[in-house]
């Protein structure tokens, strides 16, 4: 029968046989331990990521909000272009009827007519608006704009309506010029106009007349500006004539007009080496 000792060394040394197998699964576990911890920190780091990622989408979005026009923007944003172009638009003139800021040009018929270009007035009476009650429309310095007929000018309530002229106002005769009309101001002074085709000039700088009408757009001995005679042709073929305001020469048939070396007579009529001489 063995011996206590013997069976205490036999115990002994089944506990050493057994203490690796504990100490391995002791750091195993001491393993497995640190590894969840890495993973709950990775956990962690990733939902900080995501919540600083949000974070961002949402100041993006709010950024966006700020600079974005809503209908309400685009409302006042409109009203203030009308009201700012209100406070810039030109005043009425109560000079010259046919002044480009007068009222009689400035209706929304007569702009309309404005923007249409032109060479010729059947352009303007067929694909113009329509002119006013005895008044039509014309071709001036390549656009369409309307005319009193004649006997007429422009006047009424607000100056937008052709009137039959008148030649006394307040007890004062007009001193009318030829080609010219007067309609009588709300102060009984008279108002010098122009027929279609001819503008208003005064005979002193203050512009306060006498008045002179003259048709600069086509007549060659008035182009551009009064008294600017256009000049004859190089060569003597063709005669001067006047195209909205500047100066051309009109050539027989057969003849092509052909700039000049000339500062006085910059074109001439040219139809062979014949033609190259003066006349």
């Amino acid at each position: 029968m063995p011996s206590i000792k013997s069976c205490l060394a036999s115990l002994a040394l089944v506990a050493l046989a057994f203490a690796p197998v504990n100490a391995s699964k002791a750091t195993s576990a001491g393993v497995v331990a640190r590894n969840q911890h890495v993973e709950r920190s990775v956990k962690s780091s990733a939902a900080v990521a995501r919540r600083d990622a949000a974070a961002k989408a949402l100041k993006k979005r709010a950024g966006r909000a700020t600079g974005r026009t809503t209908f309400a923007n685009r409302k006042t944003a409109a009203s203030s272009k009308g009201n700012s172009a209100s406070n810039n638009a030109a005043p009425v003139s109560k000079t010259d009827p046919y002044a480009a800021n007068s009222a009689f040009l400035n209706t929304k018929a007569a702009l309309a007519a404005a923007k249409i270009r032109c060479g010729t007035n059947a352009i303007c009476r067929t694909k113009g608006p329509a002119a006013p009650a005895n008044g039509d429309s014309f071709c001036i310095a390549g656009s369409c704009t309307f005319r009193c007929n004649p006997g007429y000018a422009p006047g009424g309530t607000d100056g937008t309506q052709c009137v039959p002229s008148q030649t006394q106002c307040g007890g004062t005769t007009c001193d009318v010029p030829q080609f010219g009309y007067a309609t009588c101001n709300t102060d009984g002074t008279c108002n010098i106009g122009c027929a279609a085709g001819y503008q208003r000039y005064s005979t002193n700088v203050a512009q306060t007349g006498p008045y002179h009408c003259f048709a600069t757009q086509t007549d060659a001995a008035n182009c551009g500006t009064p008294g600017n005679a256009c000049p004859a042709s190089y060569n003597g073929i063709g005669e001067p004539v006047c195209k909205f305001g500047t100066c051309r020469v009109s050539c027989p048939v057969g003849y092509a007009l052909r700039r000049a070396q000339s500062a006085t007579n910059p074109y001439y009529c040219y139809n062979g080496l014949s033609s190259l001489g003066p006349a």
